[in-house]
């Protein structure tokens, strides 16, 4: 009996293993330039079990295209993770990108790829006016612009 017990055990935690890994997070993302692939993976690894979803992996997201592209929470937080570390054109790139590989494949994208752009670019670092160098006098110093 103890062994029939642990071997269900076994089967159920493998079972489990593959539905939360469907996919391989290392190579999931692949059709993405390595900075958007990089929020991919970082948001995939911190926030997969805790962002709001309705896929069903444990109460996690499933590396899937059929959670992913509906899950608004997961398509928010991998914009605004491209918007603050990968820029304005990247924003836009991996919208175009997210919104074809779910078309693809057969699922619709649940923030529709403009609104990603604007969340994307709304996380987009402003840059400061004090981090603007302007030379000055010839004199090989330089000197922060004046309004």
């Amino acid at each position: 009996m103890k062994s029939l017990t642990s071997h269900l055990l076994l089967l159920g935690s493998s079972l489990i293993s593959s539905v939360l890994s469907a996919g391989n997070p290392a190579t999931f993302w692949s059709d993405y330039p390595t900075c958007e692939d990089a929020c991919h993976q970082s948001v995939w690894s911190s926030q997969s079990c805790t962002l709001s979803n309705s896929c069903s992996c444990a109460g996690c997201l499933c590396l899937a295209d059929s959670c992913l592209c509906e899950t608004s929470s997961w398509l928010t937080a991998v914009a605004q993770c491209i918007g603050e570390q990968c820029g304005a054109s990247a924003v836009s790139d991996a919208a175009g990108i997210a919104a074809s590989a779910c078309v693809k494949n057969g699922y619709p994208l649940v923030v529709p790829s403009a609104s990603l752009v604007s969340i994307g670019l709304a996380a987009v670092p402003v840059a400061t006016g004090g981090s603007v160098a302007t030379a000055s006098g010839g004199t090989g110093e330089f000197q922060n612009p004046t309004c």
